[in-house]
């Protein structure tokens, strides 16, 4: 669970789906950046 933010946000980076399985974060100050990276990249479903 501690790499499913830099792992998420890398691949959304790259143009890739993510799907990460409970909990999202740790945090959700950690699980806000992921959420962006995907809306921004375009790959949010």
């Amino acid at each position: 669970n501690d790499t499913h933010a830099s792992i998420a946000i890398a691949a959304a980076e790259a143009g890739k789906m993510v799907l990460c399985e409970k909990p999202l974060a740790r945090t959700t100050e950690e699980s806000l950046p992921m959420v962006e990276a995907v809306e921004k990249a375009g790959v949010a479903n």
